[in-house]
């Protein structure tokens, strides 16, 4: 089952989905699962303990980040972003302070800044 709450976003059970052409400004609180392929400047956040931001292709947030896990394929730029776990997948842009327990960057995800983590792993073709 799926309802609609603004025109490009969808909520299914406990997955929320922003697509593409959505642009948007403020503050935006969510909880399960976010998949994010839109513009976004402000903040996004979370205090689900088991919350998931998936940043797509082609995405873009400026801001502040609070969530569980963050998974980013598009691009987070000026972000202050603290999370449990963050992976930066091959495509990704990432510039601004990251702070996560677990940090996870594929080759070809770009990240710069201040980053801060206590277990980094990094995945790279052999």
């Amino acid at each position: 089952m799926s309802t609609k709450i603004w025109e490009n976003l969808e909520v299914l059970e406990n997955q929320n989905w922003i697509s593409d052409g959505f642009s948007g400004r403020g503050h935006f609180e969510f909880s399960g699962q976010l998949r994010f392929s839109g513009s976004w400047v402000g903040s996004v956040e979370s205090s689900d303990p088991e919350a998931c931001l998936y940043v797509l292709k082609g995405a873009s947030i400026q801001g502040k980040i609070r969530a569980a896990r963050v998974v980013v394929e598009g691009e987070l730029k000026d972000i202050d972003l603290k999370t449990k776990s963050f992976e930066a997948h091959a495509g990704a842009s990432v510039l601004g302070r990251v702070s996560a327990e677990n940090l996870f960057i594929e080759e070809g995800a770009i990240v710069e800044g201040d980053i801060s983590s206590v277990s980094f792993t990094m995945q790279t073709r052999i």
